[in-house]
């Protein structure tokens, strides 16, 4: 790779591993590696959910 080029990943999956790996590929590769997320849904953090309930209760999923 020269100087002028940049690494492209694309990581495949928005639950914990494809954000660690996202973030670790960016902090190791810095300005030389553009990396990209995609996930199934709009949000990211796969099954895991936060629900609060009308009496202010609060339950972590996933």
């Amino acid at each position: 790779m020269t100087s002028d080029e940049c690494m492209r990943v694309l990581v495949l999956g928005g639950g914990p591993a494809g954000l660690s790996a996202a973030i670790r590929l960016k902090e190791k590769g810095g300005r030389d590696v553009d990396v990209r997320l995609l996930t199934q849904g709009h949000l990211y953090g796969g099954k895991a959910s936060t629900h609060r309930d009308d009496e202010g209760y609060t339950w972590e999923h996933g």
